[in-house]
């Protein structure tokens, strides 16, 4: 299949609660190896417009098949050209909401998380999500470099690291600590690119 061309300057709707559910329910129904799931998706989407703009270096074919774990023979991993389309098609208007709203709006940015309420607070996990943008970092690891060594964003991005990692701690409270940082590290990088 030939995937759309990304355009930041196009207006695109964002994609509604349903559509984002949909989209998730797509993502979790595929039997493929390395399948984002919508946080991740998520993730990896806002590591594609931020920092280098990779969004801006790579062909959409180079990037979108990421999600979802590659394009296989005869369609796969989708039962169908129609579900791949609309996935391609979901995934660049997410893409599209994401750069537009850290280019204007950064601080008021509501990822895709997981996050518990306790009697005491709410607790965020931001694991999946820090593991979708960990993986768009790895597809040009040389362009984030001067990134992680700005003073301003090297804890919250080694945050990010850590909890995509194998190492990430199983406590809550620290999943929770380094979540905070790392999207803190997220509007940090908004506010750099504008």
């Amino acid at each position: 299949m030939a995937y759309p061309v990304y355009q930041a300057d196009l207006i695109t709707p964002p994609l509604t609660e349903q559509e984002l559910d949909q989209f998730g329910e797509l993502l979790d129904d595929l039997q493929a190896d390395g399948v984002m799931n919508l946080e991740a998706c998520e993730g990896f989407l806002a590591g594609l417009v931020l920092g280098p703009r990779l969004v801006d270096r790579m062909a959409t074919d180079a990037f979108l098949p990421e999600i979802w774990g590659g394009d296989g023979e005869d369609g796969a991993p989708f039962p169908s050209g129609k579900q791949r389309k609309k996935a391609a098609i979901w995934a660049l208007r997410h893409l599209q909401t994401l750069d537009r709203q850290f280019r204007e709006d950064a601080e008021q940015f509501q990822p895709l998380i997981h996050i518990a309420e306790t009697e005491e607070a709410e607790v965020v996990d931001a694991e999946f999500w820090c593991a979708g943008f960990m993986h768009a970092v790895g597809l040009a690891p040389e362009a984030w470099d001067a990134y992680f060594d700005r003073a301003e964003l090297k804890d919250g991005l080694q945050a990010m690291a850590m909890l995509a990692g194998d190492e990430a701690p199983q406590d809550a409270s620290a999943r929770d600590t380094l979540s905070r940082s790392a999207l803190d590290a997220v509007v940090a990088l908004a506010r750099l690119d504008r």
